[in-house]
């Protein structure tokens, strides 16, 4: 009897305890068998992206049959020919193109310089150079340039806020004197102060216009030396260790001093190997 008691109870007790969820949503509650559905959360809806627009479709008109299509427009790219000397390209070109890149750069163009042949020279006749940039202005900028190395050796456009264009009125007769045996006084004064000097030709016994070029500094002691040259024949930086004496000869006293076409100056000199100079009026 107590076992079958407690077998009843344990029925009870089961027939009371809630049941699991069924698979369908539903579960059953009391011992009744009553079901009862429970609530289910309201799940947030998922927001998709908004498909892209479509690109916009050209129509390209028709070609009628027979026709060829239009050509696309060709780009113009401005284009100069400037004529070089052959025997200033080696200016033009510089140490290494040194020369060269720097139009370049100053521009913004490019100079295309044409191509030797087998076994020509450049330096023989004019040639013809290239020059193209991103408008006009740049390639007449590089053209300017070219041509101002040409004839006065050098360019404003490529030297820096210090440098400086000046002049010095100089008689003919100087000029030798300037210039030198075999140009070695000129170079003396471009090399020791890194100025460009530019002689003009002579045309009788008018004063030539002798332009001077480079630093402030330096042109300035050009024509200093320019003074002296033309005043006492030599400078210390074209004649390291030249001097010179100022002798008094009264007017009347020249001829003798002279001697007949000048043989007494020139005995003079050949014995002192030194040079004498007698102003003119």
């Amino acid at each position: 009897a107590d076992a079958a008691a407690a077998e009843t109870a344990a029925d009870e007790a089961a027939a009371a305890a809630p049941s699991p969820p069924a698979e369908d949503g539903w579960a059953t509650v009391g011992a009744d068998g009553n079901t009862v559905k429970p609530k289910k959360k309201k799940e947030k809806a998922i927001e998709l992206p908004k498909p892209a627009a479509p690109a916009p479709v050209v129509k390209k008109d028709k070609v009628p049959e027979g026709e060829e299509a239009p050509a696309e427009p060709v780009k113009v790219v401005p284009t100069l020919m400037v004529t070089i000397p052959g025997p200033k390209i080696g200016m033009i070109i510089g140490p290494k193109g040194a020369t060269l890149h720097s139009i370049q750069d100053a521009t913004g163009s490019r100079i295309q310089l044409p191509e030797r042949k087998e076994g020509e020279g450049r330096s023989s006749g004019n040639l013809k150079a290239t020059v193209t940039g991103p408008d006009m202005d740049s390639c007449k900028a590089a053209e300017r340039c070219i041509k101002d190395l040409c004839s006065k050796g050098y360019s404003t456009l490529l030297a820096g806020d210090d440098f400086e264009e000046a002049a010095i009125m100089v008689h003919p007769r100087y000029v030798p004197e300037i210039i030198g045996k075999q140009g070695a006084v000129i170079r003396a004064i471009r090399d020791a102060l890194d100025t460009n000097l530019k002689i003009p030709q002579s045309s009788g016994d008018a004063p030539l216009r002798v332009t001077i070029a480079g630093s402030k500094e330096n042109v300035a002691r050009t024509k200093a030396v320019v003074k002296e040259i033309m005043q006492y024949y030599h400078s210390d930086i074209t004649h390291p260790g030249v001097t010179h004496a100022e002798v008094e000869v009264p007017q009347w006293q020249l001829g003798l001093f002279s001697g007949p076409k000048g043989s007494n100056i020139n005995h003079i000199q050949n014995d002192s190997k030194d040079k004498l100079f007698v102003p003119r009026e």
